[in-house]
Order: C-alpha cells, then structure tokens, then sequence
C-alpha cells in the first residue's frame, strides 16, 4: 500500500529549486570574478564588483540570513580557490558584503520594498557606514572616495541589472 502524501511534492520542488539556485548562486559566486580576473585582471574585477553583486542578488532572492551567508562564504570561497581577494582586503569585504546581504535581504523579503529601491538602499546605507567606519577608524577618507570612484561602473551595473536579475529567478522561485 502507497501511502506517500503527494500534496506536499510542490513543496519539495520549490525547496529543491531554493537549494538548486543557491548552489548556483555560490559557484556563479565563485566562478564570475574568477573568469574577470582571467580575461582582464584584478583592474577589471575592483570595477565591476562581481561579488557584491552575486551577495545582493542572494540576500534579495533568499532573505538576509543567506544575504548574511552569502557576505561571508563568497568571498572566503573565492580567497581560498585562487588566492583573491588578498587577505588584507578580505578584511574589509567580509564586513561590507556581510552588510549588502543583510540589507538586500531585508528591504525586498522582509520590508517588500521593489528590488530597484531595495538594491539602492543597500548600496547608499553599506557605503555610507563603510565611510563612517573610515572616518572612526582614522582611516585616510580619499581612500574611501577613491575607492568609490573606481567602483562607480560596478554601482551603476548592480543598480539597473540587479532587479532585472532578481524578479527574473523570483518568478523562478515563486513557480510563476
């Protein structure tokens, strides 16, 4: 006698789809910046960010826990395979990506906001406390705005794909 309960089998698929797509998102994590630094060199991936935008597109997709996750994992993963980013800097990203997961995933999963707005709150709020951290911190502030410039086509790249790519896998997860 079959006694298997088939009401909760799409269920079961959406929660395969969730842990498919977050594996995904880790390895595109990893493999992104790799291929960039390949083809163009580090230059290419300060500019770019392929890391932060993989950590906001998983905070937004998954909620901040696995944004939080994402902050910390990517880079790790990224620093242990090939070396970059260097430690010092690794320093400095966890913190910071740590912060855009957690943002990303609580302003489109927990506060609904629209992942236009959702992806320009994280991206204003994580760069504005980087800067105060610099300021407590005695760091050299032109660090901070010289970072910022160089980082400017990786902004506006995340601002206007991110919520291309976030509804695109929502419907994705949602099954629509």
């Amino acid at each position: 006698m079959n006694t298997t309960n088939h009401s909760g089998s799409l269920s079961g698929w959406k929660s395969r789809t969730r842990a498919a797509l977050f594996v995904l998102i880790l390895l595109l994590g990893v493999a992104v910046p790799n291929l960039i630094h390949l083809a163009a060199g580090p230059e290419l991936g300060r500019s770019l960010l392929p890391i932060p935008f993989i950590v906001l597109l998983a905070g937004a997709l998954f909620g901040w826990e696995t944004g939080i996750l994402s902050g910390i994992l990517i880079p790790l993963l990224n620093h242990f395979i090939s070396g970059m980013p260097l430690l010092p800097a690794l320093k400095m990203m966890i913190p910071e990506y740590l912060l855009l997961g957690l943002l990303a995933g609580l302003s489109f999963r927990q506060w609904k906001w629209n992942a236009f707005l959702s992806i320009l709150f994280s991206l204003i709020l994580s760069r504005l406390l980087l800067a105060l951290f610099f300021l407590i911190m005695d760091k050299n502030i032109s660090f901070f705005f010289q970072g910022l410039k160089q980082n400017m086509p990786g902004l506006i790249l995340q601002l206007f794909l991110l919520p291309c790519c976030i509804n695109l896998f929502r419907g994705i997860l949602d099954n629509k």
